[in-house]
Order: structure tokens, then sequence, then C-alpha cells
């Protein structure tokens, strides 16, 4: 099978690999599209501690079941063979504490981590994450779709899965997401879905941000944090009091940083997205936090629950224009470098 791997920092090589064969209780997916996402940028920068080189990437699946191991034919599974699906990439272990109470495994492993990932033809999917981890989409997919518009769903799951993390949010209140890219459009679409009545965007990208604007709500505020002072704005459109939440959904140890001052009294903020290697840690003002009764939420990943929401909010146009670049398999060190310069929303490998 053709694969892109990833051999150095920066440096994919298109090989032909053996085509995985299913153990008894494992399947076989043949990939349609992959996307790429923030953490395989991060990978293919600078490494991961879960990701050993050479090595195939790449976790926002969407393809077709091609083959079940010998062991589940007689399986009662929720897909069949030739079935169009998306994975779910983190398998947890269903026997941990965590996963008994319904929370992130503590023993999870991941495809496109420590399984071999979605940048290729083919795709195994390992024998703890048959039941679970492989989810049929819409048949027949709604008319104009294709199944490259489901890649987005985990990224989707997780931003639901953040949005979970904070509880219930003030109608008619008040949002702040920063960063312009597919994670912080849905996020703020979400919102909106919540009812918050004010909705802003920022980025310092203005091209990132014509991007986000012709998938957002005509009420939403773009903040192009390069040219204008984001505390002055914030100031002007809250009346001063600051924002009821404040979604840090870009890679920055500033931004987290400034979130404590652009956050109200009772304000709740969201670490979306994780820190480069070396500067994971922040500075911010105690007092602040304390005296504004603010809170601090973190959150990565997502539940199988989540990732099959995803899928119907997706079934229903909730992401369509996200998908806004496409490679092939062959054009991927494109890909990636397109990808690394905001210049779309979401990129996606077709195979």
């Amino acid at each position: 099978m053709r694969a892109a791997v990833l051999i150095a920092p920066e440096t994919f090589e298109i090989r032909e690999l053996p085509r995985p064969q299913p153990g008894s209780d494992e399947v076989l997916i043949r990939v349609t599209a992959c996307a790429v996402c923030g953490t395989d940028l991060r990978i293919f920068r600078h490494g991961h501690a879960k990701v050993q080189l050479p090595a195939v990437i790449g976790h926002e699946i969407v393809g077709v079941v091609e083959e079940l191991g010998a062991g589940l034919q007689d399986r009662h599974l929720p897909y069949t063979a030739g079935q169009k699906v998306m994975i779910t990439p983190g398998i947890a272990c269903g026997l941990c504490d965590n996963c008994l109470r319904g929370r992130f495994c503590t023993d999870k492993t991941a495809i496109g981590y420590h399984h071999p990932g979605g940048f290729a033809e083919y795709v195994l999917v390992p024998a703890r994450g048959v039941l679970t981890n492989i989810l049929p989409l819409p048949d027949p997919l709604p008319a104009g779709q294709e199944a490259a518009d489901y890649t987005p769903a985990e990224p989707l799951a997780c931003a639901l899965n953040g949005l979970e993390q904070l509880g219930e949010l003030p109608l008619s209140g008040s949002a702040l997401v920063v960063g312009a890219g597919a994670i912080g459009v849905m996020m703020a679409k979400l919102l909106a879905r919540r009812g918050l009545g004010c909705i802003a965007l920022a980025d310092l990208s203005a091209a990132r941000l014509a991007l986000a604007e012709r998938l957002l709500p005509a009420a939403t505020t773009l903040i192009n944090n390069a040219a204008e002072d984001l505390p002055g704005r914030t100031n002007l459109i809250t009346g001063g009091t600051g924002f009821d939440l404040v979604v840090v959904a870009c890679s920055s140890p500033e931004m987290q940083e400034q979130a404590l001052d652009l956050a109200g009294l009772y304000g709740r903020i969201l670490f979306f997205a994780g820190l480069p290697p070396g500067r994971s840690s922040i500075r911010f003002d105690s007092n602040r936090l304390h005296y504004r009764l603010i809170s601090v939420h973190g959150t990565y990943g997502s539940t199988i629950y989540q990732n099959r929401l995803a899928v119907r909010l997706i079934a229903g146009g909730f992401t369509r224009g996200i998908c806004d670049s496409r490679y092939s398999l062959e054009g991927i060190d494109d890909a990636f470098r397109n990808a690394l310069t905001g210049s779309s929303l979401k990129t996606v490998i077709e195979i």
C-alpha cells in the first residue's frame, strides 16, 4: 500500500508498505481521507513523545470497512464490510477506574500515535477498538456531502468536550474565542447554539479571519489582534466588564496569560490548545483570578459519545465549508506547509 511516512522532522517520504493483515479480532479500513490536525503539525515540526520515527501519522480518518478479522465474522457489529465509517482515534482499555467512571482512559492508545495512522491507503483498528471506535457514517450521505466532509468529526468532538468542561453558560452571555482555525470557528458556532448573545473571534491573521467570517453567524465580532488592542476591544464590546468566557484555541503562552485580563467577574477560561515543547509554563496574576472569581479549565480529546454527536452535527451541515483545502497523498508535503501558513481552515489528504 502507499503511505506517507514521516522519516524526520518536516520530511515525509511516500513509500510502498505491506498492506496490513487484520488479526482475528481486528478490522482493516480502506482510507478515503485523513485531515491534518494541529497536533499533526506539531509532530511534523517538533516530534512527539508517543511517536517513534519513521511513522505513519494522521488520526482524523474516514474510510470504508475493507475486511473483518476471522473472529468477527459472527459478531454483532454496528457496521458491515463495505460501509463508510469514521475512526475515533483514542482507544480506551475499558477496564481502568477512569473508563468505568466514564472518564478518559489512563491506559489509552491512539491511532496515529501508538498505532499507524491514516496518511496511508489502509489503517488497522486494534481489537479493543472494533466495538467502540468505528462509527458508521449516514447511509446514504446527505445530498451534497461526501465521506471526506466527515474528517472534522474528531476535532468537533474535542470542541464539544471542551464546552462540556465548562458546565452551564450564561444565556445571552459573552464569549471571546482566540484562534480562527477550524477549532475556533467550530467553537464559536457551538457557543452561538448554546445561546450566548455576544461572540467575538480574534486572530493575528486578517486572511484567516476572512476565511472564518463566511462560516460564522453574521453577528460575530471579528478582531485582528495583530492590528488592534485586544484588551481595548474587549472593554468596548463588553462595556468594561470583560467576557463571561474566553477560549484560547491557539498554541500561545502569551495568549493564555492575557486571557485572565480579558475575562470578567465569574469569568471562565478554557485552554483548548497545548503549548509547544519548552514553552508550557505561563505566568499570571493570581490575585486577578482570586478576586474576580475566575475559573480556568483545561481540555483535550473526546469521548465516543461526543464523536457520535459530531457525526450527527456534520450530517446536518454544521461544518459545511470547513474543509477548504484538499491534496493527494503525494502532495502531503505541500499540504502540511499550506496548513502551517494558516491559509486554509482545514486541510484534507484524499487517498
